[in-house]
């Protein structure tokens, strides 16, 4: 039989997070790389430019804190860039006053005295035998918390899921949270103490100079391949024969979504700079009301407070979110969804999508990663973990093999 010949060991769709340190890893092992990406930069959603009116260095797809009590990742991820210290803080407006994000003691507080009237003041105690009370109410009711408005409610009350919740994540996810997953609630902490920083994680902080430093170092020295159609990541593969292919983008645009389209939601931004050193004196503000398009705001000044900007401007981006449909997008294969949509019909789609892998041999040497190809929301050091275990497992296979 004749040898198959392969000019690369790797081919990484996608120069996001997961590929980029992926083909870092090969790349420290002597494994030749190649990187496709259909944007015009590297970085994925975590890419950050310089706003050359301002000099901010902005988060073009939204702000992105970096978090983790991963050891691993931390050390990992220091090898190639510097971190501030700075700690996440997050306000939510309702009635033209803002509260403190994550709900806590003085988010509870300020609802009462402020919206409600009421001069009870929460303490941790009474606040944690509230949540009781109100857990004990629907056992009583034998309601199944297996969905994200029942697991709200019972964790912050009726009267804080209204204001703070509800409206934001209809917002956030275009449906009912009756029908979103109970999972989704764990990223919302809860608080029955005065702590007002919204990660708690040992290590926190976002590069010095912004993440795209970290991309460039991760990928220095692969050839990186820009602005590729949903097509050209193939003729590279044609071209190159590549042992392995890590892909990391939407699963179901993998396979033209003959099976049909995953749910996805998109997110979009409203590029604003206003005349002032200062707009909101915060990063981040949440919109609970309905009537608020946007569900949330960016200042990106406040993400480096170790720097002093000059600029008597600020750049601000509002974020809204849309209903990603792939048949609309996919033949530019220039936008990309930004979240799964976990529900039975979802689940089911994905795990037929994924029996085709297993079972078709024209996918035998594919591998899926990342957000999009796990269809799975990860938070950065989660992709960053995820993709070490993978270079790994892939090392110790071709040790194996030899």
């Amino acid at each position: 039989m004749k040898k198959v010949k392969h000019h690369i060991d790797y081919l990484v769709v996608g120069a996001g997070l997961f590929g980029s340190v992926f083909a870092n890893r090969m790349l420290k092992a002597g494994k030749s790389v190649i990187v496709a990406e259909c944007k015009d930069h590297i970085g994925g959603n975590c890419f950050t430019y310089q706003d050359q009116e301002t000099g901010i260095n902005v988060h073009q797809y939204g702000t992105h804190v970096f978090h983790t009590n991963n050891e691993k990742v931390w050390k990992f991820i220091n090898q190639f860039v510097t971190f501030n210290t700075y700690q996440h803080k997050v306000f939510s407006l309702y009635k033209n006053r803002l509260y403190p994000m994550p709900i806590n003691l003085q988010t509870l507080n300020m609802m009462n005295s402020e919206l409600y009237k009421n001069n009870v003041q929460y303490t941790p105690q009474l606040t944690k035998d509230a949540f009781e009370i109100i857990n004990k109410l629907f056992n009583k009711d034998s309601r199944q918390f297996n969905n994200f408005e029942d697991i709200a409610t019972c964790r912050v009350g009726k009267n804080a899921y209204e204001i703070f919740l509800k409206h934001y994540t209809i917002k956030q996810w275009g449906r009912n949270p009756s029908v979103l997953p109970a999972t989704l609630l764990s990223r919302i902490p809860v608080r029955t103490t005065y702590e007002s920083n919204y990660f708690t994680d040992k290590y926190q902080g976002i590069p010095v100079n912004g993440y795209t430093e970290l991309f460039n170092k991760l990928l220095a020295g692969i050839n990186v391949q820009l602005n590729l159609n949903h097509c050209e990541w193939q003729v590279l593969a044609d071209r190159f024969n590549p042992k392995k292919i890590l892909y990391t983008g939407p699963i179901d645009q993998l396979f033209e979504h003959y099976l049909g389209s995953l749910e996805w939601r998109g997110v979009e931004f409203d590029k604003v700079i206003f005349n002032t050193s200062d707009k909101f004196g915060t990063a981040v503000i949440n919109y609970a009301e309905p009537e608020i398009e946007y569900t949330r705001s960016h200042e990106f000044k406040h993400l480096h407070p170790e720097k002093e900007y000059n600029s008597i401007k600020t750049v601000v981006y509002h974020e809204r979110s849309y209903e990603y449909k792939a048949t609309l997008y996919r033949l530019t294969n220039k936008i990309f969804p930004d979240y799964p949509v976990e529900n039975n019909n979802t689940i089911d789609l994905l795990r037929r999508y994924r029996s085709r892998l297993l079972t078709d041999a024209k996918y035998a040497k594919l591998i899926l990663g990342g957000r999009l190809g796990a269809y799975k929301y990860m938070n950065m050091d989660e992709t960053i973990f995820s993709a070490l275990k993978l270079s790994e497992s892939e090392l110790l296979k071709n040790q194996t093999r030899k």
